[in-house]
């Protein structure tokens, strides 16, 4: 009993170190980080007029066929 309590808790011990490293890697440094949360705001920001074109239905309509879709 003693022996699988043992493993039981190297298993959690293990598990819960591993857990507490996230994947930070030495590749990445603070510069880069802030590029790239950077390049990220600035493509959310730029795509904010695009959707609200959407959602107010300001959008034009597809013309993907020549004849005339009827509106109901």
């Amino acid at each position: 009993m003693k022996r699988i309590m043992a493993i039981a808790v190297t298993i959690v011990t293990v598990a819960a170190l591993s857990s507490m490293g996230g994947c930070a890697t030495l590749t990445d440094t603070p510069g880069a980080n802030a590029n790239r949360i950077g390049l990220t705001m600035d493509t959310n920001l730029r795509q904010i007029p695009s959707g609200a074109e959407n959602i107010f239905l300001l959008d034009r309509p597809s013309t993907l066929t020549n004849a005339p879709v009827p509106l109901h």
